[in-house]
């Protein structure tokens, strides 16, 4: 059984307006005692009659009996208000017990049904990978898959692709930085999106790349909503071109996105 925080704070709100609908019946109880004994001490000074002057004081009978009677029937109704009082605080105490374990179950539930939530989002959410560039530099395009292993699709996501060229030991001699996504376009689990990345090469630049005198990188960060509203951290993979197998790419031996834009 699941309840929200509304629910737990009605019931807690009834809770309150029964103790305190008890609280007043218990008031109206004393009360009414306390009435029937100022009563009591009433007709008990109504039937007063003065002391005769003479030597020794004497009470007539009718007040000793008249203040006899009322003093038992005091007694029973001052043993019943005790009573009721005990009974009412033993219900109020049951009643608020029941009710404490009632909160503590709720809020179990609660904590177990949200850790259910959250490994059915881990499980199901979306999860987007960036597969191996796929194309012929030469033709001077390559495509970079996105695949979303997940069964869930991605409402949104930001792709930021970064083509590198250098010479080892030496400084990039091209550099150029790609920005894709972020609007509402969703990725549908499977391989169903993709970046068309140009690969602008000036006159015998791809013949460097073709005899090892440069090396060509294509990195990828990228960042996602899960379909349940969470962001991903930014992060993926980066390929380097290998010119003894043109249409085949391999992971960067060594990459860090922290010099590149996010």
């Amino acid at each position: 059984m699941e309840y929200s925080d509304r629910e737990i704070l009605i019931l807690s709100r009834k809770l309150i307006v029964e103790l305190k609908n008890l609280a007043v019946i218990i008031s109206r109880i004393e009360n009414h005692s306390s009435s029937i004994a100022q009563q009591a001490k009433s007709d008990y000074e109504s039937h007063k009659t003065p002391p005769i002057l003479r030597a020794e004081l004497q009470v007539p009978q009718s007040v000793v009996k008249d203040w006899a009677g009322e003093n038992r029937k005091g007694k029973p109704l001052d043993k019943w208000a005790l009573s009721v009082n005990v009974g009412t605080l033993v219900v109020v105490a049951v009643y608020a017990t029941i009710n404490f374990f009632m909160l503590c179950a709720m809020r179990k539930a609660d904590t177990t049904t949200g850790d259910q939530l959250a490994a059915f989002k881990r499980v199901e959410g979306a999860s987007l990978g960036v597969g191996q560039p796929v194309g012929d530099i030469s033709l001077g395009e390559v495509r970079v898959p996105i695949v979303n292993y997940a069964r869930v699709p991605s409402p949104r996501a930001w792709i930021w692709p970064h083509v590198i060229r250098f010479a080892k030991g030496k400084r990039p001699s091209y550099v150029k930085d790609y920005s894709f996504g972020g609007d509402d376009t969703p990725i549908p689990p499977g391989i169903a999106y993709g970046v068309r990345l140009p690969m602008e090469f000036k006159e015998g630049e791809i013949d460097k790349l073709k005899d090892g005198t440069e090396t060509l990188w294509v990195a990828v960060s990228i960042k996602y909503d899960d379909g349940f509203g969470e962001i991903t951290p930014t992060g993926g993979p980066c390929w380097e071109w290998n010119r003894f197998h043109p249409e085949i790419w391999d992971a960067c031996p060594s990459f860090s996105f922290a010099h590149l834009p996010k």
